[in-house]
C-alpha cells in the first residue's frame, strides 16, 4: 500500500488543528468559554470586581487578608445582592466545589421590604482563570463562571440557582 506525502502531512497536522479552541479561554487545566456572559439587566447596577491581599468580615467589611477576593453585586429596585469569593492569592486559576463553599463563599441579599429568606449555596462550582497573567495585578482581568444551587438557611430543598459568567476587573481602591 502506497501512502502519499500529502496524506502523511495531513495526518501530522490534524492533531494540531484539533487541539485549537476558538470560542473559549483555556489555561493549564480549567476551561471557561467567553460566550453567553452574564448581562446586567436594564436599570440595574452590577459590578464584577476583585482585589488582592483582602478578606471580608462577618459584618461585610473589607479587611486585610491572604486572599484574592472577588465580588459581584446586583442592585435593583431596593434589592442589593452580593457574592463574595475568597481564592488563593498566588493562583492563576482556581476551581471551588461544594466542600469549599462554607469557608470561601459568602452570599448576601439585602432588601428591607422583601421579606426575603437568607439563602446558602449547597451544590455547584466556581471556576476562574486569569486571562492576562503577564500583566501587573492592577491591569489583569479574570474570567469567572459561577453556578450555585441555593437552599434557604435551615431548609432542606434546593429552591434557586445562581449563575454568573463574567469578566472581573481589579479594584485596589476598595469601594
Amino acid at each position: 500500500m502506497k501512502i502519499s506525502a500529502t496524506y502523511l502531512l495531513l495526518l501530522a497536522i490534524l492533531p494540531v488543528f484539533s487541539s485549537c479552541k476558538k470560542d473559549g479561554v483555556k489555561k493549564t487545566g480549567i476551561e471557561i468559554t467567553d460566550k453567553d456572559l452574564t448581562v446586567c439587566p436594564d436599570n440595574a447596577d452590577c459590578e464584577f470586581l476583585y482585589t488582592e491581599g483582602a478578606d471580608i468580615s462577618k459584618q461585610l467589611l473589607f479587611q486585610p487578608g491572604n486572599y484574592r477576593l472577588f465580588w459581584s453585586s446586583f442592585r435593583y429596585s431596593g434589592i442589593d445582592s452580593r457574592l463574595y469569593i475568597r481564592t488563593p492569592q498566588d493562583a492563576r486559576e482556581f476551581y471551588l466545589k461544594r466542600q469549599d463553599f462554607e469557608s470561601k463563599v459568602l452570599l448576601t441579599s439585602i432588601c428591607p421590604a422583601c421579606f426575603s429568606i437568607p439563602m446558602r449555596p449547597v451544590e455547584g462550582y466556581i471556576k476562574g482563570i486569569n486571562v492576562s497573567p503577564d500583566k501587573r495585578a492592577d491591569q489583569t482581568k479574570w474570567l469567572l463562571e459561577v453556578k450555585l444551587y441555593l437552599m434557604p438557611q435551615g431548609g432542606s430543598k434546593v429552591t434557586d440557582t445562581l449563575f454568573i459568567k463574567q469578566y472581573f476587573y481589579p479594584n485596589f481602591v476598595i469601594n
